[in-house]
């Protein structure tokens, strides 16, 4: 992929990808939201997918507004959300001795890492924000785009398909619920 120009700017295809994987993330964060409506406290982790999916979506309609203050600092209060999530998540597992995807806890906790480390990842490595970035450089920035919004979706899909009694008790029922 090689830029239009000498200054480092996208792209169209590099543009193009750009948006595929915020488009990707965010269908995937609203599957994640969608989940979460069997879900004990549903508003509190509905918002946590939600807040990630709008700004993926605002982010494929107009690019610029990632340079936004507000948009910027949305995010960062996202992602301290996350880990002040991740943190309650951790206390709340207590010993490590067994798996931890088997309890509520620890699938939360991994949905909060996946929401923070994609946040993390687009706040610092904005595409269109290219001046400085140079054509090899935006590559890698969208080939680890790209591998990051490849795994959770490869995840939640193996949890769907693999019908195993030690599977997640969540991902049993939506399994059912997608058999009928």
């Amino acid at each position: 992929m090689t830029s239009d120009n000498d200054h480092g700017s996208p792209s169209v295809v590099q543009l193009i990808i750009w948006k595929s994987v915020h488009g990707v993330m965010a269908t995937f964060f609203l599957l994640c939201a969608i989940a979460q409506v069997n879900d004990p406290d549903p508003f509190i982790w509905m918002t946590l997918y939600i807040v990630p999916a709008m700004l993926g979506i605002v982010a494929i309609v107009s690019a610029s507004i990632t340079d936004n203050p507000v948009y910027k600092w949305l995010v960062v209060i996202h992602i301290g959300a996350c880990i002040v999530g991740m943190a309650y998540s951790v206390a709340s597992i207590g010993q490590f001795t067994d798996n931890p995807m088997k309890k509520e806890e620890g699938r939360e906790f991994t949905g909060l890492l996946i929401v923070t480390v994609w946040l993390t990842f687009c706040r610092f490595n904005w595409i269109n924000n290219g001046s400085n970035t140079k054509p090899i450089q935006m590559s890698v920035i969208l080939t680890i785009a790209v591998v990051m919004c490849v795994i959770p979706m490869a995840a939640w899909s193996v949890c769907l398909i693999v019908q195993s009694p030690s599977s997640p008790y969540h991902c049993a029922d939506h399994r059912d619920v997608m058999q009928d």
